[in-house]
């Protein structure tokens, strides 16, 4: 590929061993939504069990509107329901030796005044009755633990918003602090959008993008765009939502520009953008003797497989769409597919 923007004064003809696909610019159109996204929420809030148990009833799924505190899921609760049924037995027992304990301190203070009882054995008394104070203050710690565990079987929603993923089945056995669903809150911050491998590389973090719902449409801005192209031949792009208020969940046509035919633009194939060493697009255009000249443009939108492009480029300008990224300012080239 060329790395800068030359005049032909410069460039050296090369021998006319290159072949390059050729396709005509054509006047604008309207723009078309190829690439749909979802929209997120900015902070996700995940829900997990405190206690493991097995799934016994689950009550919603991916997509349901939740509010905070309703029921999401309930786990077995019988082993804890066991475990406060003990610990609550536990604290009835202590507080009945600790009241024995108690009054045989008292006793034994008023035999030590009568002279029937020895101030050691006193001593001893009240250290019993100490001790099982402390065992019924730990026996209710023991048991509002298992109160508190208890009630953790019944899973709940820590905010409002909508079910965006769930990781559990009904009868699952799940583990403690193990994440079972994610809440998107009701304010949609974010779209995760997955573009076709051809486009990905032209979009840059910071593009406007102009995003369409069934209620209506609003901006937002690329905020991450990843380089590398996944299994099914695509890349994953974050925005941010800058108006609007779409509510998580909802699936959104996405187009970047976002503008109705103009004429001052035209469509060139989204393959024929090039890009400069210093950050510049341009384009490969073919004179009549078919050397390769480039032109620099202004990227006014990606619509599916075209760039709306601005520059001095006229409907029906021969543009090299496949082949570009061999080419050098002047090089004369053959047509792979003449008239194309």
């Amino acid at each position: 590929m060329a790395t800068q923007l030359w005049s032909d004064e410069t460039a050296q003809a090369s021998p006319a061993s290159t072949y390059v696909v050729v396709e005509q610019a054509r006047p604008d159109a309207a723009s078309s939504h190829g690439v749909s996204g979802i929209v997120q929420s900015a902070q996700p809030m995940q829900v997990g069990a405190v206690t493991g148990g097995r799934v016994v009833q689950l009550l919603v799924n991916v997509g349901d509107p939740v509010i905070e505190g309703q029921v999401l899921a309930i786990l077995d609760g019988r082993i804890a329901g066991f475990r406060q049924a003990q610990a609550e037995s536990e604290v009835r027992r202590a507080a009945i030796v600790a009241t024995e304990r108690a009054a045989a301190a008292r006793r034994a203070e008023a035999l030590v005044g009568s002279g029937a009882m020895s101030a050691a054995e006193r001593d001893a008394a009240r250290a019993e009755a100490q001790a099982a104070s402390n065992a019924l203050a730990a026996a209710r710690a023991a048991s509002g633990i298992a109160r508190a565990e208890a009630e953790h079987h019944v899973i709940r929603a820590p905010g409002s918003g909508v079910i965006s993923s769930r990781s559990v089945e009904l009868g699952a056995a799940v583990a403690p602090g193990q994440t079972l669903l994610t809440i998107d809150s009701r304010k949609g911050g974010m779209i995760m959008a997955a573009l076709p491998a051809k486009l990905a590389p032209t979009v840059r973090p910071g593009d406007r993008v102009v995003y369409r719902t069934d209620a209506g449409e609003g901006s937002a801005r690329v905020i991450g765009a990843s380089p590398r192209i996944e299994a099914g031949g695509v890349a994953p792009v974050r925005l941010a939502i800058e108006s609007g208020a779409p509510l998580p969940g909802t699936i959104v046509g996405l187009r970047f520009g976002g503008q109705d035919a103009r004429g001052d633009l035209v469509r060139v194939p989204l393959s024929a953008l090039q890009t400069s060493q210093h950050g510049g697009r341009f384009v490969y255009t073919l004179d009549p003797q078919n050397r390769a000249r480039p032109v620099p443009v202004q990227l006014a939108e990606m619509t599916g497989a075209d760039a709306r492009v601005s520059g001095r480029i006229a409907p029906g300008t021969r543009v090299v769409a496949a082949g570009a990224g061999f080419l050098e300012p002047g090089q004369t080239v053959r047509i792979a597919k003449p008239g194309a």
